[in-house]
């Protein structure tokens, strides 16, 4: 036999609240490249230099799978919202990843922090 619902305070049955729609930033967390470029952004400097190889291949390998978005302008600009914000998550974790090992190519470091910048400021997140 089921078992009856128990009732409300006021005699009412409980209306159910519709879960709220998950946010862009929320789905992009869920992300596994999303997850390892914020790794990148949370390691501490000591832990970087101990394992700089490491820290370096995952920031290429981050960059290696955002950069051919940037090859087509039109691609680019008509992204939707949740690729803006897992491409701005990738870059800023490459970002953090070469600063935190030195990586020594400056124009991919340039080119990194310019499509970063590039993104945010598409976003509203930055100022111009």
């Amino acid at each position: 036999e089921p078992e009856p619902e128990p009732e409300t305070s006021d005699g009412e049955a409980r209306e159910r609240i519709p879960e709220e729609e998950e946010t862009e930033e929320e789905k992009a967390r869920k992300d596994p490249r999303v997850k390892l470029a914020m790794t990148l952004r949370g390691l501490p400097r000591a832990a970087a230099s101990s394992c700089a190889d490491v820290v370096t291949d995952a920031a290429l390998l981050l960059w290696n799978d955002v950069k051919d978005r940037f090859k087509d302008s039109r691609r680019e600009t008509t992204a939707r919202d949740s690729d803006q914000v897992i491409a701005a998550e990738i870059l800023a974790g490459c970002h953090a990843g070469f600063e935190l090992v030195g990586f020594d190519d400056g124009a991919l470091r340039a080119t990194v922090s310019l499509r970063l910048c590039l993104i945010l400021e598409r976003r509203g997140d930055v100022v111009s």
